[in-house]
């Protein structure tokens, strides 16, 4: 059983992945296509994802760290894809409130011409939640594992 902590720190975590995405939510359209895996991976593979309320690493090796930029929650697990789906399992750790827990975010790829559309897990439940703005939030490099080794430090 979930206590009120974790699960609000699940659904902080949660929210951290998709940003202002929502607001540009669509449904997916007739003509798009799944990404196979290697499309999936290749869009994440070494790349920051530099969402609104916080920042992660996609590791070519596999690991992902992730921190908030507020700098109060640090996260660290593995991610992977399979087909058109690329996932995170993490381990969560609150620094204000000493609290600790796990979580998993998918996203679900998909191509439509030039645009690439995905569905967060966060949104699943949503009729219309595929939006082309998350590769907008991806760069090559590393811009985590500074602030994450110095929140982890704290730890």
């Amino acid at each position: 059983m979930f206590t009120r902590s974790v699960v609000s720190i699940a659904f902080i975590v949660a929210n951290l992945c998709l940003g202002a995405g929502a607001a540009n939510a669509e449904k997916l359209p007739k003509s798009a296509v799944k990404l196979t895996t290697e499309e999936a991976k290749m869009l994440y593979s070494g790349k920051t994802a530099n969402w609104d309320k916080a920042m992660a690493y996609f590791s070519p090796d596999g690991t992902v760290t992730l921190h908030t930029k507020d700098k109060n929650y640090w996260s660290e697990g593995k991610w992977s894809a399979k087909g058109n789906k690329v996932c995170m399992a993490t381990t969560w750790h609150d620094l204000k409130n000493r609290k600790q827990g796990t979580e998993t975010e998918c996203w679900t790829w998909y191509r439509d011409g030039k645009r690439y559309l995905t569905l967060w897990s966060g949104e699943k439940d949503k009729k219309g939640g595929y939006w082309d703005g998350e590769v907008k939030h991806l760069s090559k490099g590393d811009m985590v594992s500074k602030t994450f080794s110095a929140l982890k430090a704290k730890w």
